[in-house]
């Protein structure tokens, strides 16, 4: 881009007068006029914001003349600082001279703006004229004589290794080496790059029976490893699986990719896994960590103290917990999905007793101190079953409730009136399994309260009932005062009655003692 700048300007030089290239609207600004080679100077650009600009400069010298002032052609015309101007439309930059390749005794700069990097059309400042302190220093001269050659330098260091050539023929096999030992006599493998121990599987020489005994056994054969303490037969070749590990006292991985660790510990299902003490995977892909954990089949996970996972693809978990049956999961304390597939269980720490579900894919869950179901992060909204209580306990703190309404009691019960209320049994339950209540479509429709019309949350029909109470309620007392009032209405009118009864009774008395 310098280049194409460069050019582009020195065009607009050649071919733009005077008085049309003068704009006011771009200025240049400069630290210092006289100047000395190599200290920097700064130079400030005033103009439209963020427009291009460029700083041109040139030894003064004889060629093209702007402005009464000679400028340099060619070569000696050059690019100092060129970039955008920011939205304040001012930019400063340091200039160092001398300004092109040799040290003359005046400067020309001048800078220039424009709406696109080519700058057509320019707008140019004024120039600056910058004065070189070093006025002693006239124009450089042509070049003396060569000097004599001076002493050879010292070497350069040595460069890149080349490429490796071909392997030459094998040597003859050296004598055995001969493994150091360390100051207990035990052998000292004390090389910073580790040591391999490399062999083919299904090649080599088999163990064989080599009993009990403490020792470290790497066996290419069948690539198992072996470091601990075997009592028995446990690390023979008939009980070691290929690619078999086991660690520890008296481990036994007898199956391919088993691993066995930690104390008295059986792996031996394919690529199963015991670890701990007295556990046993004996299904395949199993999995048993503890303290008398079994994973008796295939794919089934037993962690705990004695746990049992029997079922395939079961889980037990816990202390005293068995899980029977294919895809049960046993948690807890004294717990057992009772051989009932697809069932889970959960049981506390509060009794002996075991907990059991009662029919295969049930929930079974014991939680002496009760069950608290959060419906949301903050854990400030759901529902709790206390210790010992049959019936959910729902949030209704007025805290946590917004947005309050008042209800017309009398209108709830004209709603109320007009849902059907029926007897009915779920199509998932047998008939003779019966519920009354309303329909959620109805519900819905009456009311509008809830998420949807298939659903009825229990708290909104307790709502609705406590409201119709207390509308029945009004009702039953506005009845009981019109009661009141026809009494005391009807008390006043015997009394009339009783008084108008007595007048005649006397009337008549009268009528009987006149003589006739």
């Amino acid at each position: 881009m310098r280049a194409f700048v460069a050019s582009s300007l020195l065009a607009s030089f050649l071919l733009a007068g005077t008085a049309s290239l003068a704009a006011a609207q771009t200025s240049l600004d400069v630290s210092a006029d006289v100047v000395t080679p190599g200290s920097p100077i700064t130079a400030t650009v005033t103009g439209p914001p963020a427009q291009f600009y460029a700083i041109i400069g040139s030894s003064v010298g004889s060629g093209i003349s702007y402005g009464g002032v000679a400028l340099g052609v060619g070569a000696d015309f050059v690019i100092l600082a060129q970039g955008v101007l920011d939205g304040t439309g001012r930019v400063s930059v340091p200039l160092t001279p001398p300004f092109r390749g040799s040290v003359l005794d005046r400067y020309y700069i001048q800078a220039a703006t424009s709406t696109s990097p080519a700058f057509i059309p320019l707008s140019l400042s004024a120039g600056r004229v910058l004065r070189n302190d070093d006025l002693l220093a006239g124009l450089t001269g042509p070049p003396g004589p060569t000097g004599p050659i001076g002493p050879t330098g010292p070497a350069g260091s040595t460069g890149p290794a080349g490429p490796t050539g071909p392997a030459g023929p094998t040597g003859n096999t050296g004598p055995a080496g001969v493994v150091a030992t360390n100051g207990l006599g035990a052998y000292n493998f004390g090389n910073i790059n580790g040591f391999v121990a490399e062999g083919t599987l299904n090649s080599g020489a088999s163990i064989g029976t080599p009993g009990p005994g403490t020792r470290m056994l790497w066996y290419p054969r069948k690539a198992a490893f072996r470091a601990g303490q075997a009592e028995q037969d446990q690390w023979d070749d008939a009980n070691t699986g290929k690619w078999s590990i086991a660690l520890g006292l008296d481990p036994q991985a007898t199956q391919d990719a088993s691993v066995a660790l930690g104390m008295f510990t059986r792996s031996f299902g394919e690529a199963s896994l015991a670890a701990g003490k007295s556990t046993f995977a004996t299904g395949a892909h199993s999995f048993a960590m503890g303290n008398f954990a079994n994973a008796t089949n295939a794919d089934t996970v037993a962690m705990g103290q004695s746990v049992t996972a029997s079922g395939v693809s079961s889980v037990a978990m816990g202390h005293n917990v068995t899980a029977s049956g294919s895809n049960t999961v046993a948690l807890g304390h004294n717990a057992s999905t009772n051989n009932l597939a697809g069932s889970f269980v959960f049981g506390d720490n509060s009794t002996a007793t075991l907990v059991m579900p009662a029919a295969a894919n049930q929930f079974v869950v014991r939680a002496a101190g009760g069950m608290t179901f959060y419906s949301n992060a903050g854990m400030t909204a759901g529902v709790s079953l206390a210790a010992g209580d049959g019936a959910w306990t729902t949030l209704s703190d007025r805290r946590m409730k917004t947005n309050f309404r008042a209800l017309d009691g009398e209108e709830v019960l004209a709603k109320l009136a007009r849902i059907p209320i029926l007897e009915w049994n779920y199509i998932t339950q047998d008939t003779s399994i019966r519920h009354v209540g309303p329909m959620a479509q109805d519900f819905r429709a009456a009311f509008g309260l809830g998420e949807d019309d298939r659903h009825i949350n229990t708290l909104d029909p307790d709502g609705v009932s406590l409201k119709a109470i207390q509308a029945l309620d009004a009702r039953t007392q506005a009845t009981r005062q019109d009661v009141e009032r026809l009494t005391e209405e009807n008390a006043a009118l015997r009394g009339t009655l009783e008084a108008l009864r007595q007048e005649i009774e006397a009337l008549k008395a009268s009528a009987r003692s006149r003589p006739r």
